[in-house]
Parts: C-alpha cells; structure tokens; sequence
C-alpha cells in the first residue's frame, strides 16, 4: 500500500510565548521560554516554583471560569 501525502493547510498554538503559532516559534527560536515565579505557591524547599503563565487569563480566574476563558 502506497501512502498518499497528507497537505498541512494551518496549524495552531497558544503558549505563554505567543497567542499564535507563528509568534510562539519565533520566541522559542530567540531562546525566550516565558517562565515566571508563581506569586504565591512555593515547592517543598521553600522556592518559588516556576510556571508558565497564559498572557490573556488573570490571576482572578479559578478552575472551570479558567478553563472555560
């Protein structure tokens, strides 16, 4: 069975480096990674734990509103 090619017509991403695909690889390949310390969770040591945060929802959004924005 010969495969057929399959065409790529668009592709999409949402990251904390970019709200589309195109300005996300563009961050990524100038080393940037958009991490941030959360403002109040901490990890066992005591640190504040790293994260990456979504540009567009505020810190006010919890659970189902969150998932929902």
């Amino acid at each position: 069975m010969i495969a057929s090619p399959v065409p790529i017509v668009s592709s999409g991403a949402r990251t904390p480096l970019g709200l589309t695909a195109a300005p996300s690889a563009a961050a990524l390949r100038a080393g940037l990674n958009g991490m941030a310390q959360h403002p109040f969770m901490v990890d066992r040591a005591g640190e504040p734990m790293p994260i990456a945060l979504d540009p567009l929802l505020g810190d006010e959004l919890m659970g189902t509103g969150r998932l929902l924005a």
